[in-house]
């Protein structure tokens, strides 16, 4: 954190205009690589239902709520509040299981665009 690189892009998070980032669901069933890349501690803390999506690997609850998990003070990524001041801030995800990821991120103003399917849509508006 303290090298001179890692100073720089966090400078520049801090002076987006535009932020394009897909949305993450726990919810989503038989991703391996999703658990490999997190681990089983982790992903278990994930599922015990108070995180309904991540942006960045910084998950937040249905309401947008940002959530403290146990990789939060080790995780090198722009925070929630970094992307929700972007002008245009256009989250990308697709599927019925990530509805409760993209309705958390909806609920904390972390994204002004919506890309997603018109079936993932419906599921929304549920």
């Amino acid at each position: 954190m303290r090298s001179q690189y890692y100073q720089t892009i966090a400078k520049a998070w801090d002076q987006l205009d535009i932020a394009v980032f897909g949305i993450g669901s726990p919810e989503i069933k038989g991703e391996e690589a999703w658990r490999g890349f997190y681990g089983d501690a982790v992903i278990d803390e994930l599922e015990d239902g108070k995180v309904a999506g991540d942006i960045c690997s910084r998950f937040y609850d249905g309401n947008g709520v940002s959530v403290h998990t146990g990789i939060s003070d080790r995780t090198l990524t722009i925070e929630l509040e970094q992307i929700k001041r972007a002008r245009y801030s256009i989250g990308v995800a697709e599927s019925q299981e990530k509805a409760s990821g993209i309705l958390g991120a909806l609920n904390g103003g972390y994204m002004n665009v919506l890309v997603t399917t018109e079936e993932t849509a419906q599921k929304i508006l549920e």
